[in-house]
Formats: structure tokens, C-alpha cells, sequence
């Protein structure tokens, strides 16, 4: 992974997790206040480190900075709210970001080609290609199954076998700074 959209990543999760611990306290405490300037500057971490990944337009800013951009915008304007005393203006713009947030999360994991997406759908692919081979090789019998081609007569284990094998095979390949959660040869 990218140190880039590693950072960005680790932001985003530390602005959710802390946005959620803020919504469950009570306000105005100096928590609150403590908490509440971890989750900006989570957020704006979030925001700067988005302008260093720039996979959907080949290389240039897209749609995407301009939503990094007002973040940035509005997590000034609602720290300059609070420091006003205006409460209510503070509020709808910290939940209004939070919600931002949480949207913006869900479509990076959900919508394909996004670099969560795909890394998300390789993990699972990796996941379900060792299931497949634990469970298939049901046991003892698949030791048996590989020495010196015997699989005892019934020929099942190995059929079991070549299905993981050709499943893995299948998987994409893992180049420079891909996403891939596989740990190197036999993983």
C-alpha cells in the first residue's frame, strides 16, 4: 500500500472511531474539547493527505479534492464557531462533516476500482482461497492425497486440490505498491 493512502486511511479510521466516542459524550466538557481537536486534526490529515492520491483522473486533482477542500473549509469555519460561542453553527457543521465522512467511507469500500474496494475484494479473495484449501483438504486425507501421487483410489482429494489450485492461480498478481494482503509464496 502506498504510505500516501496508508496515511489517509489511518486518518479516516481515527476520525470515525473518535467522531463516534464524540457523539456518545457530553458536550462542552473539556473531553469534548481534547477529543474534539484529535477529530480535527484526524479530519484534516484526512483532507491534505487525499491531494497525494490521484488514481481517478491519471494523475490530476479530481471531483474528489474538491470535497477534500471544503472539509478543510469547514472544519475552520466550525472551530471559528465554537471559538464565537455560536453552538448551533458549530454543531450542523461537525455533523454535517461527520456525516461526510462516514458517506465518503462507505463509497471508497463499496464502489469498484477504489483503492479500499480493491483491497478490500483481494482480502476477501486471499480469505476465501485458503477456506477453500483448509477445507477441502479434509485433513489427514489431503496429506495423503499429495504423496507421490496416491489420493487412495477415489481420486476426490486431488479434484479438491486442483480447484483451490486453479482458484489461487486465478487471483490477481501482486505488483509494486499494490494492495495485495498476501504474505509472499505459499500464502
Amino acid at each position: 500500500m502506498a504510505t500516501i493512502v496508508g496515511m489517509h486511511l489511518a486518518a479516516a479510521v481515527a476520525a470515525v472511531l473518535l467522531g463516534i466516542g464524540i457523539l456518545l459524550m457530553r458536550r462542552g466538557t473539556p473531553r469534548h474539547r481534547w477529543f474534539g481537536r484529535l477529530w480535527v486534526t484526524a479530519m484534516a490529515v484526512t483532507a491534505a493527505t487525499s491531494f497525494g492520491i490521484r488514481e481517478l483522473d491519471a494523475g490530476h486533482l479530481s471531483w474528489l479534492h474538491a470535497l477534500s477542500a471544503y472539509v478543510l473549509v469547514g472544519l475552520v469555519l466550525a472551530v471559528v464557531a465554537i471559538r464565537r460561542g455560536d453552538v448551533s453553527t458549530h454543531r450542523r457543521q461537525m455533523l454535517g462533516l461527520y456525516t461526510g465522512l462516514v458517506i465518503a467511507g462507505v463509497a471508497a469500500a463499496a464502489v469498484p476500482g477504489r483503492v479500499l474496494n480493491n483491497a478490500l475484494a483481494q482480502m476477501w479473495h486471499h480469505e476465501s482461497a485458503v477456506a477453500a484449501v483448509t477445507s477441502g483438504s479434509g485433513g489427514h486425507e489431503g496429506a495423503q492425497g499429495t504423496q507421490g501421487g496416491n489420493n487412495g483410489g477415489n481420486g476426490r482429494t486431488s479434484d479438491k486440490q486442483a480447484g483451490a489450485l486453479k482458484q489461487t492461480q486465478r487471483a490477481p498478481k501482486a505488483g509494486p505498491g499494490s494492495l495485495a494482503m498476501t504474505g509472499g509464496a505459499g500464502a
